[in-house]
């Protein structure tokens, strides 16, 4: 099961709002140029789509470093030992 499949109830019972990093083209005009974007599989569509736009370092730092080797194991019981690097926290806490 995906991340959104799993919290998609919650997101439309509580007409929140999916944060997602966002890359390419594509994701620039599909959802920047219109503003939220509505994304709920069933009407009403309450649940809109927000993407956060991280630079080449960001995404090194904060998404493939610390979030992803780091917090992602934790999180998921994943039989992979964390990485945890002093730069990849900087990166993550903005810091």
């Amino acid at each position: 099961m995906d991340s959104w499949t799993a919290l998609e109830p919650v997101l439309h019972a509580t007409e929140g709002t999916w944060i997602a990093h966002g890359s390419g083209n594509a994701d620039r005009e599909a959802v920047d140029a219109k503003g939220p974007y509505p994304r709920s599989s069933r009407p009403p569509q309450t649940t809109t789509l927000r993407r956060v736009w991280l630079s080449a370092e960001e995404e090194k730092g904060y998404y493939e470093g610390f979030a992803n080797e780091g917090i992602w194991p934790l999180c998921h019981i994943a039989h992979t030992r964390p990485i945890f690097r002093p730069e990849d926290w900087v990166a993550y806490s903005g810091g």
